[in-house]
């Protein structure tokens, strides 16, 4: 994760946000989270029908395991975020949400996202 303690909670703040959405099928609602940037709720939901199985929360603790790796050169921050999904059929699922987040607002606790895909790893 984030060696920053104030980035990391950001971020795990962000990232759970979403994962949440996801999982109650809002996916009008991602795509206006991230301004509409790359993935439509159309390809969303299409690819978590898709992939035919019931998306569940994962405990607190498995956000820790998000693959986060900062991009280089970006001002603000840039993370590229790569998690893998859960579902009721398997606990952790080879269906993962791939996405960029952007620390543009101090002021905010959330981070800018771009949903960038969902697909099975």
């Amino acid at each position: 994760m984030i060696e920053n303690p104030t980035q990391s909670s950001k971020l795990l703040g962000t990232l759970k946000y979403v994962v949440e959405l996801l999982v109650a099928g809002k996916y009008d609602a991602i795509e206006s989270f991230s301004n509409g940037v790359r993935l439509k709720a159309e390809h969303m939901r299409a690819s978590v029908a898709e992939y035919g199985r019931t998306l569940v929360l994962p405990n607190a603790s498995q956000y820790e395991q998000a693959d986060v790796v900062v991009i280089d050169g970006e001002d603000p921050l840039q993370y590229s975020i790569r998690f893998r999904l859960y579902t009721s059929e398997e606990g952790q699922s080879d269906l993962e949400i791939q996405a960029t987040f952007i620390d543009q607002d101090s002021e905010s606790t959330l981070m800018q996202v771009e949903v960038d895909g969902i697909l099975v790893a």
